[in-house]
């Protein structure tokens, strides 16, 4: 026999363990318990509170996700909606039609195909009236065939910022649908960055971000995917400053910091962390050089559990599809502070230090490691199919004593397969066929 209560007092007895309450008798809120008996014994409930509300037509208080944005494949869709008003019930649609069982307050799609794409809403309703948020248009890219986009979108990147937002925004939108950010600057300046400069892409109109060093950053939040026991980090730097340390994209954190930064030491292209700085060694890899002015690619993986030599060296650097095959040891990464385009991410009082003074381009995240050759085929990728070969950097005159050895080399770039000839005056040097002489 089941015995209830409301503050104290019987309001039922009933035979099984269920109380109903018609709308004309629930009038005022209250804590309601039970006290069941049997021929036994007897134990009463703990109380649970019921309030009781006047509802009003419902009201959104925030929304998340409403935008007119485009995804690639592979990516999230992600959007939710608060609301007030009491007894709410949710209904999304795509094109004005309601999707089956989509009636939360979230509505998520974890891996985007070409059939997402549409325009999205949601419906709320109760007892007293309805209120609406939407229409967002979707657009599903599919890219070109062997162009860079399709190489990445084949990679499955955690995270891509194209960074080719319109001049004064300040939403950094990640085209994966999952790491939306903001562009800010720590000096209050307006514009915070400057958007729309010529990108990194051979023969495509797409824009990178401009970064002149005093205080305009791109801050996206920490995720706990974007700093894993394994990952890689992409992007593509331009800068005329060959002099001091700066830093076009990190994760740090703190007063080592803790975490990775890419930045410049010297003219070259470093990889660096708390326990010291990486990559280059000694200068043998020549594509690490900064070329003032001309577009480097840059990427970093990071193997928590990499092993060499018996020792624990988790990072590798590479710089234009090119490493020296130099590691360092193991430094704690991430754990708090948010991933920075422009600069290394600090603490709270400071967003980032080490300010980068150029332009950024197509920063991407993946949740594991690149193999060599397909760093090499997305640094390839970036020229397309009918970029003519041009060269970084130029010859000196040398003069030099019978018997010394005079040495040559060169760094080219431009659509693959490509072929080198070195040449004497102007007759082709037999056998002479690679980047050095």
């Amino acid at each position: 026999t089941y015995f209830w209560h409301q503050n104290g007092s019987a309001v039922a007895t009933t035979t099984s363990g269920m109380l109903t309450i018609d709308s004309a008798t629930l009038l005022s809120s209250g804590a309601y318990d039970v006290t069941v008996s049997n021929a036994f014994g007897t134990i009463p409930s703990q109380q649970v509170p019921v309030t009781v509300v006047t509802p009003s037509a419902p009201t959104i208080t925030s929304s998340q996700g409403f935008q007119n944005r485009t995804l690639y494949t592979g990516g999230t869709l992600s959007m939710a909606v608060t609301a007030s008003g009491g007894g709410v019930k949710y209904q999304w649609y795509k094109n004005t039609s309601p999707i089956a069982s989509a009636t939360a307050s979230a509505f998520v799609i974890t891996s985007l195909t070409t059939n997402d794409a549409g325009s999205y809403s949601v419906s709320l309703t109760n007892s007293v009236g309805t209120a609406s948020n939407g229409p967002a248009v979707i657009t599903i890219l599919v890219p070109a065939a062997g162009s860079y986009e399709d190489l990445i979108v084949a990679s499955a990147p955690e995270a891509w910022w194209r960074l080719n937002e319109s001049p004064g925004a300040t939403n950094l939108w990640d085209s994966m649908g999952r790491h939306d950010g903001i562009y800010t600057n720590m000096n209050g300046t307006v514009p915070p960055v400057v958007l729309g400069a010529g990108g990194a892409l051979s023969n495509d109109p797409d824009t990178a971000a401009s970064f002149d060093g005093s205080g305009g950053v791109g801050v996206i939040p920490y995720s706990a995917r974007l700093n894993p026991m394994k990952f890689t980090i992409e992007g593509w730097v331009k800068t005329s400053v060959t002099g001091g340390s700066i830093s076009p994209f990190s994760s740090s954190y703190g007063s080592g910091p803790d975490g990775w930064w890419i930045e410049s030491i010297g003219g070259w292209w470093y990889g660096n962390c708390s326990a010291g700085y990486f990559g280059n060694n000694n200068n043998v890899n020549t594509a690490a050089q900064i070329a003032p002015g001309q577009w480097s690619h840059i990427v970093l993986t990071y193997d928590a559990a990499q092993v060499i030599g018996g020792n624990v060296y988790p990072y590798i650097l590479y710089v234009n599809g090119q490493t020296d095959g130099y590691v360092w040891g193991a430094a704690n990464l991430n754990a708090v502070g948010p991933f920075i385009i422009g600069g290394r991410g600090l603490n709270a009082a400071t967003i980032a230090d080490r300010l980068f003074n150029g332009q950024v381009d197509e920063v991407a995240v993946y949740g594991r490691v690149l193999g060599q050759a397909e760093v090499q085929s997305h640094f390839n990728g970036r020229f397309g199919s009918t970029t003519a070969p041009y060269f970084i950097g130029a010859f000196l005159p040398q003069t030099v004593t019978v018997g010394k050895v005079l040495n040559y080399s060169t760094t080219v770039y431009g659509s693959t397969p490509m072929t080198l000839q070195w040449y004497k005056g102007s007759t082709p040097i037999s056998g002479a066929t690679s980047s050095s002489y």
